[in-house]
């Protein structure tokens, strides 16, 4: 745990911890909440994006660089174990499937390093922010 970090606000921490937000979504402002999230303390968070880093991503995005031509959610899941390890991370390279939050969720998911496959069990979450391009992204299935 890093206690350093949720210093100034540990009944926050203590709260937050428990949560699950899934976030739909993980281009500028998507990656912006999941960032802040992260710093925030959130227990567990799965992010839902289809899309690669792109040149015309990096002027609005949380990532940098070197994550050009990455998914997204690959290049976040890193970022966050950096900001606060203790965020168990659920990325999903996919289109948003509405299905997939009725269920167990249980989904294949990359590791932080962008190489690792595993399926994790989440459950349901708290909240879940859609943070897409567009209202027909939001809510096609």
């Amino acid at each position: 745990m890093l206690t350093n970090l949720f210093a100034r606000n540990p009944k926050a921490r203590e709260v937050l911890c428990k949560k699950h937000m899934a976030v739909i979504g993980v281009g500028s402002i998507g990656s912006a909440i999941v960032g802040m999230a992260t710093r925030a303390g959130i227990g567990k968070l799965t992010q839902v994006d289809p899309d690669t880093l792109s040149d015309e991503n990096l002027a609005r995005h949380v990532l940098t660089s070197p994550w050009v031509g990455k998914p997204k959610v690959v290049g976040m899941a890193a970022h966050i174990s950096e900001v606060n390890p203790d965020c168990q991370v659920n990325s999903i390279a996919d289109r948003f499937d509405p299905d997939v939050f009725g269920g167990p969720w249980r989904v294949n998911a990359f590791g932080s390093d962008g190489c690792t496959e595993r399926h994790l069990s989440f459950g349901k979450p708290d909240v879940i922010v859609a943070a897409t391009d567009s209202y027909q992204c939001s809510f096609s299935h």
